[in-house]
């Protein structure tokens, strides 16, 4: 199938998996998004400069642009070249937008509440192909779109919502068996941030030991064949597009040469042991070290005398209590549903897990690399996914007080809710 025929035909699928005039869930997910929605933008100018990390790529936008920068960021850039030395992708959408709409705090976040809320929606649609459950998909909806992290990253102009959001787009088409589109999604995912290249291990191994339907047989030859055809349009679609880039606004033609030289930087980001805001995979899941990307304090005083400080804005890097501390007994439940069952849809689980979360320990233990909390931001959709089959499947255990099940659910997402809340960034009115 053409590449024309390929995007036309997941159009098609799109329109026919979304319909919420017929489906109540796809009903109830506008409404999620609508409330998502309005969180990320609420105050999106405040705070007025860009903070955390967001200061070295708003600053290489303007770079870019030719706008008044900040020299401390990147010493000696010449005007018109992305001196981020970072993929190209998502520095170029964020360049866009403010040469569109003007170097303000809106233009330069934008792109990111875009990115977030259309990640949503296409993590609503991947769940819901792979689970054939409406409730199950709006339920990790619900926990992905109310995760502090995911909430954060998605409203100040970090890398890693586009390289997640296109990393989700790439596994839902992979779940339609559309590997010229899902390569064409990850080839995309990786243009936007390096670490986007996890996800070509998901699926090469989704794509081999996923059960086959129960009309066909295993064909390991043909299963070559399709990840043969996904590698081809990966590698096609990202070196052409970095090529591209790199030769709009990078100051390069060979991608080779950018990326190995972002790599060898890379390398020397090692340290014998990390202090700071600098943590360790395994103290993620404990939601330690959390990052304060961007905290503003205030004084409170009666008749002059000083009473105590309040926090009045509190930007922090860190996931939502009842999601993340739910990580390791929901990933041991879906191993064992996995071996219990063998189903596709615990397979793909483990297998993002797996791959976008594992591969950090060797980077620590061996190469010493320096790494933070929200490198965790791309198998947070996997977690929401596995707490969503467990508390699920829950009602195996309630089949006679569905009504207790349904109690159960609810006092979990108002947790969530809770936790999100005691995380929500503006403490005060600003």
């Amino acid at each position: 199938m053409d590449l024309m025929g390929s995007i036309r035909s997941g159009m098609k699928n799109f329109l026919a998996e979304f319909d919420p005039r017929k489906n109540i869930c796809d009903r109830i997910l506008i409404y999620l998004l609508i409330v998502s929605s309005a969180l990320r933008i609420l105050w999106l100018n405040v705070p007025p400069n860009p903070i955390f990390d967001a200061k070295f790529y708003v600053n290489a936008a303007r770079i870019i642009l030719g706008l008044a920068s900040d020299p401390r960021f990147h010493v000696g850039a010449t005007s018109g070249i992305d001196p981020s030395g970072h993929a190209p992708l998502a520095t170029g959408i964020i360049t866009f937008f403010i040469m569109i709409f003007g170097d303000n705090p809106y233009s330069f976040r934008a792109p990111s509440v875009i990115f977030g809320i259309f990640s949503i929606l296409i993590f609503y649609l991947l769940v819901k192909k792979l689970s054939a459950n409406p409730k199950l998909a709006l339920i990790a909806s619900f926990l992905y779109s109310f995760d502090n992290l995911v909430f954060i990253t998605s409203r100040i102009a970090m890398l890693d919502i586009f390289m997640l959001a296109f990393m989700i787009l790439g596994f839902y088409f992979c779940i339609g068996n559309k590997m010229v589109l899902s390569a064409i999604a990850i080839a995309l995912s990786v243009l936007c941030k390096y670490t986007g290249a996890l996800a070509i291990g998901v699926i090469i191994a989704y794509y081999l030991l996923k059960k086959s339907d129960q009309s066909k047989n295993y064909n390991f030859m043909n299963r070559l064949k399709g990840i043969e055809r996904f590698i081809i349009v990966f590698f096609a679609s990202f070196l052409s597009l970095h090529a591209f880039l790199g030769w709009l606004y990078g100051g390069y033609i060979n991608p080779f040469d950018h990326m190995f030289g972002f790599i060898a930087y890379a390398a020397k980001l090692a340290r014998p042991q990390l202090e700071g805001i600098a943590s360790y995979p395994w103290q993620w899941l404990m939601n330690e070290v959390q990052i304060p990307y961007h905290v503003v304090t205030g004084r409170v005083t009666s008749g002059g005398e000083y009473i105590m400080t309040v926090t009045l804005k509190a930007f922090i890097g860190a996931m939502t209590p009842a999601i993340i501390y739910l990580t390791i007994p929901s990933i041991a439940y879906t191993t064992y549903r996995y071996v219990r069952t063998r189903d596709n849809a615990s397979l793909f689980i483990l297998l993002w897990f797996i791959f976008t979360y594992l591969p950090y320990y060797p980077m620590s233990l061996i190469m010493h690399r320096i790494m933070y909390i929200f490198y965790f931001l791309s198998a947070i959709p996997a977690v929401c996914l596995a707490i969503s089959y467990g508390i699920w499947d829950l009602r195996n255990i309630f089949k006679k007080h569905t009504r207790l099940h349904l109690i159960i659910v609810c006092v979990y997402l108002a947790m969530v809710l809770i936790g999100f809340y005691m995380l929500f960034p503006f403490k005060a009115f600003p």
